[in-house]
């Protein structure tokens, strides 16, 4: 590994999302994973590397506000990758990442649904309900990491 590639398994850790999206194509449920990390624009370093590396898109969203109580608000940078050939290439240099965490049950959840993905019968895009019944299980399992818990195993 480089020592951007260990930083970028740092800061994504630190600050990325694992996500299974469910959305509806042509009336049809489909899920997919979708991985993203946002990040002040005027700090945005990072997320212009992960899109040159790995692929994926970016967009802009908010401005520079000075609030009432101080508080600035900045504009934010959005890098976000949810084709699965690009999703299981970050997964897998994010599986590398040696420290116990949730983020990291969290990657290894999100190659298990790929996995699933990838191997489930009738690969049409159409689900069979058992199917939606699974993939909504994955998605809720990723959900209950992301709850904060006083226990850690």
């Amino acid at each position: 590994m480089t020592q951007e590639e260990i930083e970028f398994i740092g800061f994504f850790y630190g600050e990325g999302c694992i996500t299974i999206q469910r959305v509806n194509h042509r009336g049809n449920p489909v899920f997919r994973l979708r991985i993203s990390i946002s990040s002040r624009e005027d700090d945005s370093y990072i997320i212009d590397w992960a899109k040159e590396k790995f692929g994926g898109y970016t967009y802009r969203y908010g401005k520079r506000v000075m609030k009432t109580s101080g508080y600035i608000s900045n504009p934010v940078k959005v890098w976000i990758v949810d084709s699965r050939v690009l999703t299981r290439k970050i997964l897998e240099l994010l599986r590398k990442g040696k420290l116990k965490s949730t983020k990291n049950k969290q990657v290894l959840l999100g190659l298990e649904f790929l996995d699933y993905q990838e191997n489930r019968e009738g690969k049409n895009r159409k689900l069979k309900p058992e199917q939606i019944e699974i993939c909504e299980d994955y998605k809720q399992k990723l959900q209950l990491f992301k709850k904060y818990s006083n226990v850690t195993d």
